[in-house]
């Protein structure tokens, strides 16, 4: 008798729990706070990941048609959207929307890889990383500038990175990125704009210096990286140190 009383307390305040749990009102099942509930019925998002933040914080993966934004919430139920810093000022939001979003498959693309047009950064090498970079993006130019610094290291680890011009920031964003393809030094083009995107001209002289190959490349490879659900610059794509294709939104130390 004993026994079977136990095993009908057991499987009834086991279900309990569950439902309970799945209700939200279990502490370590946090609810969906009423800020991040109402920008989520607003634009018809789905929450796909949640984590511990720093702060009192809790984290939100929101997928936004096919891109993942991470969403910061207060114990009052309001919300945060943007890029969490810490003390020190370095930036944790890409690694938490690297941690806690749902794995892809990304073989896919790195199989159709060949697709996009680029302007290579250092020697061929053994790996090969992406960088996808739009001419207005600062966050770019600081990348480029950490992978120049770092030069002899990234040779030294035998990684070749690849620069893909896309438009996504400005309306001329994509006619700026054809121009590096376009060009016979696209690198040097690339620099230039990096330089200064809003001085920079689209023509020289009379002649204009991108093409319709160049333009209509720019649109494939701001197409590709779509594809890769991301809408963030720098987006770097990659193969981790077990051959997996993996994708890093936002910037990214050479050191890392």
């Amino acid at each position: 008798m004993i026994t079977r009383i136990g095993l009908f307390l057991a499987s009834y305040f086991g279900l309990f729990y569950l439902v309970y749990a799945a209700l939200g009102l279990i502490n370590n099942v946090p609810s969906i706070p009423s800020g991040l509930e109402a920008i989520l019925n607003e634009h018809e998002l789905s929450v796909v990941g949640e984590f511990d933040a720093p702060g009192d914080l809790d984290g939100w993966v929101v997928d936004d048609d096919g891109n993942n934004i991470v969403v910061y919430s207060r114990p009052d139920g309001s919300v945060l959207v943007g890029s969490l810093y810490d003390p020190v000022g370095k930036i944790l939001t890409p690694a938490h929307l690297a941690a806690h979003s749902p794995k892809r498959d990304l073989s896919m693309y790195w199989d159709a890889r060949g697709e996009v047009e680029y302007a290579k950064a250092t020697p061929a090498g053994e790996k090969v990383a992406y960088i996808f970079i739009d001419p207005y993006c600062s966050a770019c130019r600081r990348q480029h500038e950490s992978i120049a610094e770092a030069q002899p290291r990234v040779e030294d680890a035998s990684i070749e990175v690849r620069y893909v011009p896309v438009g996504i920031l400005s309306p001329d964003s994509m006619l700026k990125a054809g121009t590096v393809v376009s060009a016979r030094n696209r690198l040097a083009r690339l620099e230039s704009l990096m330089g200064n995107p809003f001085l920079a001209k689209l023509t020289n002289s009379d002649t204009p210096i991108v093409n319709e190959e160049g333009y209509i490349s720019a649109k494939k490879n701001t197409a590709f990286m779509r594809r890769l659900r991301t809408n963030v610059t720098p987006s770097i794509f990659y193969q981790d140190s077990n051959g997996r294709p993996s994708l890093h939104r936002g910037f990214l130390s050479a050191d890392e």
